[in-house]
């Protein structure tokens, strides 16, 4: 194919050929003329780009399961031994076999008058005292260490 190009100042006559991907050119003419009148040339349009049909059925893709929740891990509370020391009011004397209640946990009186509760939390505590031939006496307390309770019976 041959071509002519414009320039500012001079004009050449090229001839273009095509080899694969490769292009070649050489100038077949190095003098002026008199402009041409300018040929159209052809550009070639691309071929248009096939698209995709739709699929005719649905493809299923599985349910993405949420990652797992790991279980809590418990965190320790700090537990303390709570003592109980129960006495007669009128003897000051201690009470034996008496029966003592906090947060559902019950115990007894030794000899010497005293239960003690191990791994209690802390916080606030109801207690009620039993024992028979006494009025049952209850109380609240506020457990924040190590602590000993004293409890006077009144007899019946």
């Amino acid at each position: 194919m041959n071509v002519r190009l414009f320039g500012q100042d001079e004009d050449r006559l090229i001839n273009i050929s095509r080899s694969d991907a490769w292009i070649f050119w050489e100038i077949i003419n190095d003098s002026p003329e008199p402009p041409p009148v300018p040929i159209p040339v052809p550009v070639p349009t691309p071929a248009p780009i096939p698209t995709p049909e739709p699929p005719t059925s649905t493809p299923t893709t599985p349910p993405i399961k949420p990652a797992p929740v790991p279980a809590p891990v418990p965190v320790p509370v700090p537990t303390v031994n709570l003592t109980f020391v129960v006495t007669d009011s009128t003897t000051d004397l201690p009470v034996q076999d008496a029966t003592i209640s906090i947060d559902k946990i019950k115990n007894k009186t030794d000899m010497t008058g005293r239960a003690v509760f191990t791994s209690i939390a802390p916080g606030n505590r109801r207690y009620t005292v039993n024992k028979k031939g006494f009025k049952r006496t209850t109380g609240m307390i506020n457990v924040t260490g190590e602590m000993t309770v004293p409890v006077r019976l009144v007899p019946k």
